[in-house]
């Protein structure tokens, strides 16, 4: 969890190429919040706010599109003010990938907690989208959710 700043600062070059080796003999990897984040091509947080605004490229890129967030307003470092519980659908590979490490069955649907974290949007719909574009709390996650990226 946290700020995906410091990885970046710490893992360009060397640290990246080691994790993809890692992926690439069989590994695998499951961004949670900043790893989310981490593991796509390009990160845009809280876009426009002077005090947290974070964009920019990531080198692992294991997801070629954006990594959006925060997914729901009122995020603050300080608190929980803005954390949601939200139910999301998983893409028959994602839940394929999860019931891979689980002894759980039925992985269609999936509870999960929300505080400051993203949601992803393909390479097409991230290259298309101008500087300027609203941004959107997504209602239905989008057939790109919690696919396995490697």
């Amino acid at each position: 969890g946290g700020r995906d700043s410091p990885y970046v600062e710490r893992l360009q070059g060397v640290g990246n190429r080691m994790i993809k080796d890692f992926v690439r003999n069989g590994g695998s990897y499951l961004g949670i919040c900043a790893g989310g984040y981490y593991g796509t091509s390009f990160v845009e947080f809280a876009k426009g706010d002077p005090f947290l605004e974070v964009t920019g490229t990531r080198e692992l890129a294991f997801f070629p599109g954006m990594a959006r967030g925060p997914t729901f307003p009122g995020f603050d470092y300080k608190s929980t003010a803005g954390a949601k519980g939200a139910n999301i659908e998983l893409t028959v590979a994602g839940a394929e990938l999860l019931q891979k490490y689980s002894s759980e069955v039925g992985f269609e649907r999936l509870d999960v907690y929300f505080n400051g974290g993203c949601h992803f949007i393909p390479p097409s719909e991230a290259n298309s989208q101008s500087d300027e574009a609203e941004h959107s709390t997504p209602t239905q996650p989008s057939e790109s959710v919690f696919q396995p990226l490697a």
